[in-house]
């Protein structure tokens, strides 16, 4: 084939642009491959790429010069693809072997080793182009320009094919190298000689810088010219010459020029001529560019990124590992990573032996910052190689997931807050059931006794057993947001329970005391919340003191202006009462008191705290429209200070005995409903103790059939809301409809919102929350009795 001219800089800057392109996988073409390939690895790569572009492959792989000479016979074949290297042979014989041949395919030579000057030597005998194998994101857009331009290269390469024959002859090397190689007289006012690549380079034409030799610094570009001329001028007394500068191009095109120059003496020592050689750089200055932006890049993102040597020591420290880490990159750069910011060292080599024997590693790894904070990274490690493939670097990126493993832990303390709203539900009811009974049965049996020792035992019982009853309330009220009930809170009466349950049941060697201002104010709240706030902070101050103490109960009035409230989230300026527990315990460590208030957060052993003392006294003082401080100290004790919106014009007064409501009846027919046997007895003995009839009925269908038969005589019907075989629901909807004016009393162990609607849509205006006491039972039914309106 006839030689052809090599590739100008300009035509392999328009294919970097071509590469650029990219292919349309939605319209397939055939495409017939030779390739050229002992590696069967890299075969299977090469057509996974090709295919992928949406290439329809007819593919043909040799490893020999002699398969390769056969299938050239076979012909047919669109494009060659050949490996550098082989142990057959190499590029350089496969060129030949195809440049003998008149109309061979064009052909790309794909290697792992191939450096710059070898690139070109290949352009040079003939190949259409060259790629890296770790490159090949190149291969299909030089695929598809190859064989767009498969005629031109082809001239080209058969060029330089006939120019590499006759290496012999110095001027046809020169003229045939990319780089300009030039020569002037001692005095560089003549040119001797310069090759055609300066004509590729400066775009001028090489007889013109023989008319004009000063047009090789006049082309430079004006803020070098005066630089390289001061190295010009020291060639010409013998010195040396190494710089890099800007061209222009008539087109005025700016290129890149390294350039390096010696002097040529005589045998005894005389200046005879200047000379040298200029590389066109533009490409690798352009790349180095990028690189330099990559690194900007790099330095803009959000991750910390940081490459470590082989010795774990950084080497790469970009601005937001400075940001994260809290070290400048001046600092840390050499220095190593696994005593400065690995929590858990032994992780961190650990990660390191993976990523250096997979070749990546991908986890969750604790960290430290400069200043001590702990917090948890997402990290992906990538092992970076040489050209000889052997180990170099470490390539990290690592991401700050601190906050969103706090969000999946909070997540899954929803779900377990789900399961107990769930469990509570279903336990409420039966458990209120097992307590009605209990708690009806001491109001009757007050009636019937009157040695004072029994009298304080039924007290006991009453108050356990009402107790237990606020204890399922205020499950449900934590775990599926039941609302409370609020009235007017007199904190005497709280307070003095609080001591009087801390003095009975804690350690005899803790001493329980109680202060209170003289005209307290009374406060609007749920007592049973409230009380459950002040229970918890008194168990809590006598788990820290297991060899004793004191504990102190305070309360006054308080006055919180405008900048103590600024200083505590939530609160507001105005009247409140200030209730403090003080205890003389262990007190909490600095570290700790920012958590004391997490939910499941416990310093406890496990199986003796759950986690949810403090956050439900936190919970509940904010519901209430106040505000908690503590103060605490190391072996000296902690106080925790709560303040409530307090009812200025109402005062608290210690409890007075009054007398009992007169609740006893006049006959009145009363139909029990409930699915509770305990419930139904204990309700029948209470209303005729108090001069109540009595029907009863173990389910709804029996209580309509009672109704049925007998409503002319029942004045009011208390039913359950929560029975098998026909529910509370669906007992009121029978009995309406057989007397619409019937006086019904709803009673249920489950409250909430949505029961509340349920009996707003039924027209239920009285509704008794099991467990209920025999007052409240009996009370229910004169209110209902006694009211002319008894419907919603």
């Amino acid at each position: 084939m006839a030689r052809k001219e090599s590739p100008s800089a300009e035509n392999l800057a328009s294919g970097m642009e071509a590469d650029a392109e990219k292919p349309d996988p939605s319209r397939p073409q055939p495409l017939h491959i030779l390739l050229v390939e002992d590696n069967e690895d890299d075969a299977l790569l090469i057509k996974h790429h090709l295919s992928k572009a949406g290439y329809t492959l007819t593919l043909k792989r040799v490893e020999t010069p002699a398969d390769l000479t056969a299938a050239l016979d076979e012909g047919g074949f669109d494009l060659i693809l050949s490996d550098y290297s082989m142990p057959a042979f190499e590029a350089p014989e496969v060129l030949e072997i195809i440049m003998s041949r008149r109309d061979s395919p064009p052909c790309i030579v794909i290697s792992g080793t191939v450096g710059e000057v070898t690139a070109v030597e290949t352009i040079k005998l003939g190949a259409h182009d060259y790629i890296l194998k770790d490159n090949l994101v190149r291969l299909v857009p030089s695929v598809q320009r190859t064989l767009r331009e498969a005629e031109g290269r082809r001239r080209r390469i058969a060029a330089e094919t006939a120019l590499r024959e006759s290496e012999e002859r110095f001027r046809q090397l020169a003229d045939n190298v990319s780089e300009v190689f030039w020569m002037f007289d001692a005095d560089l006012g003549r040119v001797l000689y310069v090759n055609p690549a300066f004509t590729t380079v400066w775009g001028r034409p090489a007889d013109e810088l023989h008319r004009h030799p000063a047009l090789f610094i006049e082309s430079i570009h004006e803020m070098d010219r005066a630089r390289v001329e001061a190295g010009f001028r020291k060639l010409a007394q013998g010195g040396t010459f190494t710089d890099e500068f800007r061209i222009l191009t008539p087109q005025a095109e700016q290129r890149w020029i390294w350039s390096r120059g010696f002097a040529i003496t005589d045998p005894d020592g005389r200046i005879r001529r200047i000379a040298g050689i200029a590389l066109d750089i533009t490409q690798h200055r352009l790349a180095r560019e990028r690189i330099e932006q990559q690194a900007a890049l790099l330095d803009i993102a959000q991750d910390a990124i940081m490459v470590l040597d082989l010795e774990d020591k950084v080497v790469f420290w970009n601005r937001a590992a400075e940001t994260i880490y809290g070290w400048p990159r001046a600092t840390i750069l050499g220095q190593p990573v696994t005593t400065l910011l690995s929590q858990q060292p032994d992780a961190h080599r650990e990660a390191r032996r993976s990523v250096l024997r997979k070749g990546e590693w991908t986890g969750e790894l604790p960290q430290l910052s400069r200043d001590g904070r702990e917090f948890t990274v997402n990290a992906r490690w990538t092992l970076v190689r040489d050209e000889a493939g052997e180990a170099k670097t470490i390539f990290v990126i690592h991401t700050d997931i601190t906050e969103r493993k706090k969000m999946e832990a909070q997540m899954l303390r929803n779900q377990r807050l789900e399961s107990i709203g769930t469990l509570a539900g279903g336990i409420a009811h039966d458990l209120n059931n097992v307590l009605s009974p209990i708690i009806m049965s001491t109001g009757i049996l007050r009636t019937r006794i009157q040695e004072p020792d029994l009298i304080k035992i039924l007290d006991t019982l009453e108050v356990s057993a009402q107790r237990g009853a606020s204890m399922v309330r205020q499950v449900l009220s934590f775990a599926r947001g039941v609302d409370s009930k609020r009235a007017i809170v007199n904190p005497i009466h709280l307070l003095e329970d609080i001591r009087k349950i801390s003095s009975e049941t804690f350690l005899k060697s803790i001493d329980v005391t109680l202060e209170v201002q003289p005209g307290i104010h009374c406060l609007t709240g749920d007592p049973t919340q409230i009380h459950q706030v002040l229970l918890n902070l008194c168990v809590n101050a006598r788990d820290a003191m297991p060899q004793g103490g004191r504990l102190r109960l305070r309360a006054r009035n308080a006055q919180v202006d405008p900048a103590f409230a600024a200083t505590n989230p939530g609160a507001k300026p105005g009247p409140h009462v200030l209730i403090e527990v003080q205890d003389t315990g262990s007190g909490i460590e600095p570290k700790v008191l920012d958590h004391i208030f997490d939910p499941f957060y416990t310093t406890k052993e496990l199986g003796k705290g759950t986690g949810l003392g403090l956050s439900t006294v936190l919970a509940i003082v904010r519901s209430h429209e106040g505000f908690i401080t503590v103060e605490s100290e190391l072996d000296r004790g902690t106080t925790f200070a709560i303040y409530l919106p307090a009812q200025p014009d109402q005062h608290a007064v210690a409890k007075e005995t009054s007398a009992e409501l007169e609740l006893r009846g006049h006959g009145e027919t009363v139909l029990i409903v409930d699915d509770e046997s305990a419930i139904l007895e204990i309700s029948r003995q209470t209303l005729e103790t108090f001069n109540f009839r009595a029907l009863t009925a173990q389910d709804g269908a029996n209580a309509v059939a009672v109704y049925a038969e007998k409503a002319a005589s029942i004045d009011v019907v208390l039913t359950d809301m929560m029975m098998p075989i026909m529910d509370g629901v669906a007992t009121i909807h029978a009995l309406l409809k057989i007397n619409p004016k019937a006086r019904i009393i709803a009673a249920s162990g489950v409250t909430g919102k949505d029961h509340q609607a349920k009996m707003a849509v039924l027209g239920i205006k009285y509704f008794l929350p099991k467990p209920y006491t025999a007052q409240q039972m009996l009370k229910a039914i004169k209110d209902i009795l006694a009211d002319p309106s008894p419907f919603l």
